[in-house]
């Protein structure tokens, strides 16, 4: 396409009213764009990774949602990658891959200090830290678009005390 055809196209899709789905998928092809790899990369990469094994998952299991990557910053009231973007200072990403592992990168300028012994390790969460789990559990359940995926034996429970 010539710049005026991508003018055109910008001028169109700004107008254009995009569920959050959708935008979201915009915004990835575009960050993993071949032109955009290697920037992409970096951001990842340059974060503080942290494996949770979760030891109460028999108690408090992670969920997961159809929305389950949870993107936030403590100075922004704002979630989610539109609103904050990978790049600024303070993110936080959480995905809960399964009722007992969850992965969470932190920001190195803000949290380096913190979380810097914990860079690429597991940390053990056990039923003292409960409250962790279902912060974590509660913001799946408010960033999800309609689904929710709570495993047993919490879905049990849920529908048994309707």
């Amino acid at each position: 396409l010539y710049p005026t055809s991508y003018q055109k196209y910008y001028k169109i899709a700004d107008r254009t009213e995009l569920t959050s789905m959708q935008q979201k998928e915009i915004y990835f092809n575009k960050l993993f764009a071949e032109e955009m790899t290697d920037k992409s990369t970096s951001l990842i990469k340059d974060k503080i990774w942290i494996v949770y094994y979760n030891a109460a998952k028999d108690v408090f299991p992670f969920i997961t949602s159809d929305n389950p990557v949870l993107i936030q910053n403590p100075f922004s009231h704002k979630s989610g990658i539109f609103n904050i973007g990978l790049s600024n200072v303070g993110i936080e990403i959480f995905y809960a891959l399964s009722p007992s592992i969850a992965i969470a990168l932190y920001d190195k300028k803000l949290f380096g200090h913190i979380y810097d012994d914990y860079n690429n390790r597991k940390i053990i969460l056990d039923r003292d830290d409960y409250k962790y789990i279902l912060g974590k559990n509660m913001q799946i359940i408010e960033h999800s678009q309609k689904w929710v995926f709570i495993p047993e034996p919490m879905f049990s429970i849920i529908k048994n005390n309707k």
